[in-house]
């Protein structure tokens, strides 16, 4: 053996040595030489050995440290055999090696007396510690640098995963890790429970739970522990199973309390678990706030099963965050009490803010979700549509538009900032509209006439009466010194009655208009048309009269009189005046190449109704996100909606069945999603849908999809290892500020933490806490600390009971000895197994004289008492 070095652990303790000599004088001074050298060899050997002397020296001694696992996830039959095995273990071993022991158990294990010193080490460490935990322990007993080796005997089945460094630094050193294989219980177990990301009061969740076994028909119970809730002794009420029907019954079958103490919040159907299955739960939060529950896994006959302590594998303890209901920005004022109705069909899921017309609009930071119903566009200001729309492109703002005569295309929102970010165009059909014409021609056919103008007056007057409609009117006044209807006011359709009576006119006769433009005028003025118009066709050879005060008269009555002149004649200053007192037109047909085309009337087109009314099928579509479930196969026929059309990329989850028109569709626009619904949620056109006892928890489901991800603009990330708790907070957007952090104690009062920014956007919160005990917090913007987001961090977290381990999760052992050098074996081949060592760079060890100095320590008190007592004899100091 060489030795390097001889030093101490704790060398500051060599100070007291400098206080040695007030020995000789306190408490008072001594006179016995004697009896002061031994006194100041005592104190002096004392605080040698508090010092810790220590020799350093090489060592060939191989170390090796057993771990043996009698949790009780390890059958009885392996725990019982691998420890009657470590005798042979330890004869198997190479003599003269130190021998170290390591049992995962809540009890110490049975051993002999002559067994126990055959280890120079026994510790017994609870069956709660994790794999990585004990393996760390183990590789802390091997010095720096000597030989040796760790043997497993395991079941792999270990309640915290973070063995790798542990793996790692055995690897690095070179020592191999050898292991038994035991085998697990088979009892069936919850393995996980899957939490939603955000559950709301209000808003059904859905957990989901593995269960694994290797055949068992189970049922799975998920129960309330809230001691407020046992407080105020609410009945055993359900308020949710997984297959979406209710259960008034409690189950009294609690080791946690009775019947009257806990509430049944879900319960699945019995199942039959081979193997692994997934089974979800659901349930409606009634209250915001932290809710404590339990989850219990039970046999058709009622009882917990679990492994060798009742429901230790089938009883599981969450803790889970409820957060505040969605604030919902309501804006609306056409039915009177709409937002009660609202609030009523929504339920506590929502907080509902109604604006009334005149009030400020509140700050859309503070809201989730803004519903415009049946609103106009002139109803909501200009400056609150821009912001609006900057809230939901780049504050991720929920909106949804719904509503029926006043609200989309009715309500004006087609050119509106707003408009664009519906998942619908507002476009509307216009109809082409050719107004009802009632025409009154009056022909000349006097002796001036005859010939080719006749002829051109007879054609001028058909291309007028060819560009009337069926639902139009036409009658013909002649006059050839009186006047005479040639063909009394009709429907235009009676063409061929019509034809005759153009083709009897015949020239001849005195030339008296004036008669004749009253007799038009009188058959005009009772006429129900749209246009009312007279049309005079005449060579301008006509008697002198009152002619401007008749015309304009027929003016004011709506009657507009326009002149043909018919012949050669290039211009009639006369005709021409007739036409401008008639408020009408002049022309010319001056042969028949150039016949004039009369305009009678302007077509005109105007916006069809865009509310259709009912009753509409509908059909329907979407995923079981939006739905809760299966879809439905039909709903009730709706009372009416807007008419629209879809935008390419839109979701449509319910549209008519006939036409094919959206009446709820969404989709994500910038940060935000937009949602239209183009009927009223309470109202005329919804009303069929009371007899959907579905309506309030569909609309609500949509409308939470619709809101904000987020209450609080950051992504929180929890972890915690054994005491610490770290906590980071990812800014989502620019210009948030700080998060602030409060962590509630046992009385619910608030403790202020403080986050450190240790990156633009990014801050951080480290503490220590209690493992024992689930953690709760409180988080908020700096900017709007009212609004909070609460979350909690499970005591077992970071790590998870053995009896619930998936064993597919567990430690791999063939691979962990794979990966350390190491050998992989089961218990029948422990008789000749050797446990090779590995290591040994350079081994070091470590001979503590403590004890020595100790000893010496204590024979000089005894020398001390004895010279004491010897008879006293004068010396001289």
């Amino acid at each position: 053996m060489s030795i390097l070095a001889i030093t101490f652990l704790r060398p500051e303790l060599l100070l007291l040595l400098l206080l040695l000599p007030l020995l000789w004088f306190l408490p008072r001074r001594l006179e016995d030489l004697g009896q002061g050298l031994l006194r100041t060899l005592l104190f002096g050997l004392l605080i040698l050995a508090l010092a810790g002397p220590v020799q350093i020296h090489e060592s060939a001694v191989e170390h090796q440290v057993l771990i043996l696992d009698q949790g009780p996830s390890v059958t009885d039959g392996d725990r019982q055999a691998s420890a009657d095995l470590l005798r042979q273990v330890l004869s198997s071993m190479r003599k003269g090696s130190h021998k170290s022991l390591i049992v995962l158990a809540d009890d110490p294990l049975s051993m002999t007396a002559k067994d126990r010193r055959r280890f120079a080490r026994v510790q017994t460490v609870s069956s709660s510690s994790s794999l990585a935990t004990v393996l760390e322990q183990a590789s802390r007993l091997i010095p720096e640098g000597s030989k040796g080796a760790v043997t497993l005997m395991s079941d792999g089945l270990s309640t915290g995963r973070e063995w790798g460094a542990a793996l790692q630094a055995l690897t690095a050193r070179g020592l191999p890790l050898h292991t038994v294989a035991l085998t697990s219980v088979s009892t069936p177990r919850i393995t996980g429970v899957e939490i939603p990301g955000v559950i709301r009061v209000g808003h059904k969740a859905v957990l989901h739970v593995r269960v694994r076994a290797r055949q068992a028909r189970l049922r799975l119970k998920l129960y309330s522990r809230d001691p407020e809730l046992q407080k105020r002794g609410r009945p055993g009420e359900v308020a949710g199973r997984s297959d979406g029907r209710s259960d008034g019954r409690s189950d009294g079958r609690s080791d946690g309390g009775s019947a009257s103490e806990q509430q049944v919040l879900a319960m699945s159907e019995e199942i039959l678990v081979q193997g692994e299955s997934l089974v979800p739960l659901e349930f409606t939060p009634k209250e915001a706030g932290f809710l404590q529950l339990e989850l219990r896994a039970e046999t058709s006959g009622g009882s917990t099963v679990g492994a060798r302590s009742p429901g230790s594998g089938l009883r599981r303890d969450l803790s889970i965050a409820v957060q505040d209901p969605i604030r919902l920005l309501y804006l609306g004022g056409r039915l009177q009490g709409g937002s009660e109705e609202m609030s009523k069909l929504l339920g506590p899921g929502f907080a509902l803010t109604e604006t009334s017309q005149g009030e400020a609009i509140p700050d859309l930071e503070s809201m989730d979700l803004v519903l415009l119903d049946d609103v106009g566009e002139k109803q909501i200001p200009a400056p609150f549509q821009e912001r609006l729309v900057q809230a939901v492109t780049r504050e991720g703002l929920g909106l949804c538009m719904s509503g029926g005569r006043n609200s989309f295309g009715p309500g004006g929102w087609q050119k509106s900032p707003v408009a664009k970010m519906l998942p619908v165009d507002l476009a509307q059909k216009e109809e082409k509209k050719d107004p009802s014409t009632a025409l009154a021609i009056i022909i000349d056919t006097s002796g001036s006439m005859g010939g080719n103008r006749i002829i051109l007056a007879k054609e001028v007057s058909r291309l007028a009466i060819r560009r009337l409609l069926p639902h139009d009117k036409v009658g013909i006044v002649e006059f050839y010194g009186t006047k005479h209807w040639a063909a009394p006011l009709q429907s235009a359709a009676n063409a061929i009655e019509i034809q005759r009576a153009l083709n009897r006119l015949d020239a001849g006769g005195g030339t008296i208009l004036f008669p004749a433009v009253q007799e038009a005028y009188y058959g005009l003025r009772n006429v129900q048309t749209r246009y009312k118009h007279v049309l005079i066709l005449t060579d301008a050879g006509v008697e002198s009269g009152p002619y401007e005060q008749l015309l304009r008269k027929m003016s004011r009555d709506g009657i507009r009189v326009s002149t043909v002149l018919v012949g050669p004649g290039r211009h009639s200053e006369f005709l021409v005046e007739l036409a401008d007192w008639g408020k009408g037109r002049y022309y010319n047909a001056s042969d028949r190449f150039n016949l004039p085309e009369v305009l009678l009337k302007q077509p005109s087109s105007s916006r069809l109704p865009a509310y259709r009314p009912g009753p509409i099928e509908l059909e329907l579509s979407g995923g079981p996100g939006w739905w809760g479930g299966p879809r439905p196969e039909t709903l009730p026929a709706l009372d009416g909606y807007v008419e629209a059309r879809v935008r390419q990329g839109s979701e449509v989850l319910i549209k008519t069945r006939s036409e094919g028109h959206p009446v709820l569709a969404s989709w994500r626009y910038g940060l935000g999603r937009v949602t239209t619904l183009t009927t009223e949620p309470v109202g005329p056109g919804s009303r069929s849908l009371d007899s959907w006892s579905g309506y309030g928890a569909f609309l609500g489901r949509v409308l939470a999809r619709t809101a904000r991800d987020r209450s609080v603009p950051f992504r929180f990330e929890a972890r915690r290892q054994g005491a610490r708790v770290e906590i980071q907070a990812l800014a989502q957007e620019r210009g948030v500020g700080r998060p602030a952090i409060w962590r509630l104690d046992a009385d619910d009062q608030p403790v202020a933490l403080r986050f450190h920014e240790t990156a633009p956007g990014t801050f951080l919160c480290r503490f220590t806490a209690s493992e024992s005990a689930a953690l709760r917090f409180l988080l908020a913007q700096a900017r709007f600390p009212e609004l909070r987001q609460r979350l909690v961090l499970a005591q077992d977290s970071d790590r998870q009971p053995e009896m619930q381990i998936d064993p597919d999760a567990g430690l791999d052992l063939a691979r962990a000895s794979l990966a350390t050098g190491g050998e992989h074996l089961g218990l029948a081949s422990l008789e000749s197994f050797t446990a090779p060592t590995g290591g040994g760079t350079r081994p070091l060890a470590l001979r503590d004289y403590a004890p020595w100095a100790l000893l010496l320590a204590l024979l000089v008190l005894l020398l001390e008492i004895l010279w004491r007592r010897l008879p006293s004899r004068p010396q001289a100091l």
